[in-house]
C-alpha cells in the first residue's frame, strides 16, 4: 500500500515545482514559415558584401538606418514586399559621402524586384516605414 503522507509530500513537491513551468509557456509562437521573426521586430544580417533586412510588420511607423559593409562598386538590390495591407515603406541606399544610389517608395506587393547599383560602394541602408503592414525583405548582394 502507498503511504499517504509520502504520496502527499511527493504530489506537493511536483505541484510546487511543475506548475509554474506550465504557466510560462510562450503564446506568441512564430510560424516556421515566417522568416521575419516576431511582428514588428526586424531581423537583419550584415556580412561583408551582403546585407539582408526582413520584417513582418503590422501598422509600424519607424525609421531604421544600418551601415553596410561592401567593398565592390557593383551591387544587386532585391526588394520583395508581400502580404501588403496598408501604409508605405521607403528604401534609401547611399554611399559613404551621402550620394543617393537608390530611393524608392513601395505601397504594393513586389516580387523580388532587382536593381543594379553600379559605380559607388553602398554604405548606408535606410528604411522608412509609415503605418506599414506587410512583409518586407531587402537584400544587397555583391555579385563577386
Amino acid at each position: 500500500m502507498i503511504n499517504s503522507k509520502k504520496f502527499s509530500a511527493v504530489l506537493y513537491i511536483f505541484l510546487l515545482l511543475g506548475l509554474p513551468s506550465l504557466n510560462s509557456c510562450r503564446e506568441d509562437i512564430v510560424d516556421p514559415n515566417n522568416k521575419g521573426g516576431n511582428v514588428n521586430e526586424p531581423v537583419s544580417f550584415n556580412n561583408p558584401n551582403s546585407y539582408t533586412f526582413i520584417i513582418n510588420a503590422d501598422n509600424i511607423t519607424r525609421y531604421v538606418v544600418d551601415t553596410a559593409s561592401f567593398e565592390d562598386s557593383k551591387t544587386n538590390l532585391f526588394v520583395t514586399l508581400s502580404n501588403y495591407k496598408a501604409g508605405y515603406v521607403e528604401i534609401f541606399v547611399t554611399n559613404q559621402r551621402g550620394v543617393s544610389l537608390y530611393a524608392k517608395r513601395f505601397n504594393t506587393n513586389q516580387s523580388n524586384m532587382m536593381n543594379e547599383l553600379v559605380g559607388y560602394v553602398p554604405y548606408k541602408v535606410a528604411i522608412n516605414f509609415y503605418n506599414f503592414s506587410g512583409q518586407l525583405k531587402v537584400e544587397l548582394i555583391s555579385p563577386f
